[in-house]
């Protein structure tokens, strides 16, 4: 990479990397800033509607705890419970009567739905609303609600909410239950209010702080599924029963956010939406409020300030880029010139000057570069004739290793041909020895010694250096005795040195090997005219001492040697 390139990217990357540093800093503290003042605006929210709608039931519960002990209701319940049914008798009359006095006082300050008694076993007794005199007096609680009844017996009970028909639309209700106790303490029936929900809708309506997309969700803790929300902002056709409310963005051990008290953080809603949450645990009924605004909405501001940093970070950029050419050029250009300049001198031409009259480095470094080119020639004078005497030396050198080379293969082959010379010269040994001393003589001789063997075969008989095998990689030589060939002399080497077969073995270890082929045929004739010689006296010694003729040998007046017939005639 070009010194103008890392100038740019380095200004690139000083302009980049602090901006997108601080700007990512600014955004996380920013997002987390609005996570917390938006969750604690919902927490507040929360809280309120929860301390709302604790009320409201708390003041249900105080006006149904008054009700159930009033000493009327005690003793008309355990009448009606114990009395036959006939709607037409003064006297349930005037039973229905009385409780209709207390309980219409009731209704018109808490618009109570409906007020219902019932018997021990369950059966309705008494309505305080009732469009004809039989109407479900006798009967049994729907099935939807009639395990209000069983937990009612216990103690005060909220049901669940569930739809009641009316003639204009559908209302959201629910009963609270209680038990009636007689006097003596014993059970008598259970009183049942019936309680608009509207109220709570009211409550949960209500978006102050809420902005386009806050919401206001209540659920059971039993359980996921939505008891109430606004049908209003996102989904007008789901009022109830709406499950799976929130899930956790992040992997965590939890089947949704409410099995805790109180608590805040970022999840999925229904919506299948990121949200931010805050909920509150309602004591009485046994519920969850749950206020959130989409994490959208709530993080624009962050999201803005992101937008920010991205402009920002494109300025930042495009002002690193032009101060980095700009700077980058300042610096480069001259370089250039120089570097062209240096490409000419490069090429030969010596003659050729790159100083400048600026005063910078570089123009300083190009006249430093013209005085090294003016001493250059100079040197350059003073090395061709280094160089000529040089190349004079080394010659002579290779010269002298090659002549060492060839006189350590001469001095080989030399001392190959005196251990011979010893081996023949010593009358003690047989021919067979000399024959293998000759080939153990050979190997060292030659060049590649490490892979060379020999042999001689003589009239059948093999003659070989240890582990010698026969390669396509020899030369031989005969032995000559008298003129014929009695046997042959074979180097061998066991691996392959050259392309050329012929180049594997030199001149001289050619010659060497007729010297010694020559020198053991002059031997073995020699050897072999030797033993007749012997055999020949050996014979004429045999016929003069069975000669049956006299003979003596004289010398210098001597008698040396008589034969037995000599030692017959004249005595020994």
């Amino acid at each position: 990479m070009t010194i103008k390139k890392k100038m740019i990217l380095f200004f690139l990357l000083f302009a980049i990397l602090p901006t997108i540093f601080v700007g990512t800093l600014g955004f996380i503290t920013a997002r987390k800033a609005i996570e917390n003042i938006r969750i604690a605006d919902l927490k507040n929210i929360a809280d309120l509607k929860a301390n709302s709608i604790e009320n409201f039931f708390i003041v249900l519960k105080e006006d149904l705890s008054y009700v159930k002990n009033h000493p009327d209701i005690k003793k008309n319940v355990l009448l009606l419970a114990d009395s036959p049914r006939n709607l037409f008798s003064p006297e349930y009359q005037n039973i229905r009567d009385e409780i209709d006095r207390i309980f219409n006082i009731k209704q018109k300050v808490h618009q109570y739905l409906n007020i219902i008694l019932l018997n021990p076993e369950g059966k309705i007794i008494y309505i305080l609303h009732r469009t004809n005199m039989s109407e479900n007096l006798g009967d049994f609680l729907p099935e939807s609600v009639r395990g209000s009844f069983n937990e009612g017996k216990r103690g005060f009970y909220f049901s669940k909410i569930f739809k009641r028909k009316t003639s204009s639309s559908d209302q959201s209700a629910m009963l609270i239950t209680a038990p009636v106790l007689s006097f003596e303490g014993n059970f008598s029936g259970v009183i049942t209010f019936e309680v608009s929900m509207d109220p709570i809708l009211a409550i949960i309506r209500e978006n102050k702080g809420l902005e386009e997309t806050g919401e206001i969700l209540i659920a059971r803790t039993s359980g996921d599924a939505l008891l109430f929300h606004d049908p209003f902002r996102h989904d007008p056709k789901v009022i109830l029963n709406k499950v799976s409310l929130f899930e956790d963005i992040q992997i965590t051990p939890i089947k949704h956010p409410f099995e805790d008290q109180e608590g805040s953080g970022i999840y999925i809603d229904y919506r299948n939406k990121q949200v931010i949450v805050s909920w509150h645990h309602i004591q009485t009924p046994d519920w969850v409020i749950a206020a959130k605004i989409d994490a959208s909405e709530a993080f624009a501001p962050a999201n803005h300030l992101m937008i920010m940093v991205l402009i920002i970070t494109g300025i930042a950029i495009m002002m690193g880029a032009f101060i980095g050419v700009g700077v980058a050029n300042s610096i480069s250009n001259p370089i250039q010139v120089l570097e062209k300049g240096i490409e000419v001198i490069g090429s030969g031409n010596l003659d050729h000057k790159v100083g400048t009259q600026a005063k910078d480095e570089v123009g300083r470094l190009g006249r430093a570069f013209d005085q090294m080119t003016k001493n250059l020639k100079i040197v350059t004078a003073s090395r061709d004739e280094l160089n000529i005497e040089v190349g004079k030396r080394k010659r002579t050198q290779f010269a002298m290793q090659r002549s060492v080379g060839e006189l350590r293969e001469r001095v080989k082959e030399l001392n190959c041909l005196f251990g011979l010379s010893k081996l023949i010269e010593n009358h003690n040994l047989s021919i067979e020895q000399i024959l293998q001393g000759s080939v153990d003589l050979i190997p060292p001789a030659m060049q590649y010694s490490e892979i060379a063997c020999a042999q001689i075969v003589l009239e059948g008989r093999k003659f070989k250096t240890i582990e010698c095998e026969e390669t396509t990689w020899k030369i031989d030589k005969d032995i000559i005795v008298n003129g014929e060939p009695i046997g042959i002399l074979e180097v061998f080497y066991l691996e392959k040195i050259a392309e050329n077969d012929a180049d594997i073995f030199l001149l001289e270890e050619k010659y060497l090997m007729n010297a010694v082929a020559e020198r053991l045929g002059k031997l073995i004739e020699r050897k072999r005219s030797e033993q007749a010689l012997r055999e020949s006296e050996k014979r004429f010694r045999s016929l003069v001492e069975n000669s049956l003729t006299g003979i003596s040998i004289i010398q210098d007046n001597k008698v040396v040697y008589q034969n037995l017939e000599q030692e017959k005639i004249l005595g020994p």
